[in-house]
């Protein structure tokens, strides 16, 4: 799958964004008529060149596969948001300094 190059996380500024993205999952588990509803214009292309991508279960309505329309949530968490389980905030804020 596609990820975000290091530019389109510059261009959010290195934080956290949320982006979400309408599109028909369609019988064949493929998704089509995708459009941004919350978008960023530097991230949107990778969000979705991403779906295009993925394959999904179809929905079964009474035995029978069908298209449905479905909202996709992107939570992009830029480097300085990164945190490592395990680690104390002050390790992977990377300043060198440990809490003990």
């Amino acid at each position: 799958m596609p990820s975000l190059s290091a530019e389109q996380i510059t261009l959010i500024g290195g934080r956290s964004t949320l982006l979400s993205a309408r599109c028909v999952i369609r019988i064949d588990g493929t998704v089509s008529n995708c459009a941004m509803v919350c978008s960023n214009s530097s991230l949107d292309r990778a969000i979705l060149d991403n779906l295009a991508l993925r394959r999904y279960t179809p929905v079964i309505f009474q035995g029978r596969p069908v298209d449905v329309p479905y909202t996709f949530m992107f939570r992009i968490v830029g480097p300085e948001d990164m945190w490592v389980p395990g680690a104390s905030r002050t390790e992977a804020d990377g300043n060198g300094k440990k809490e003990h």
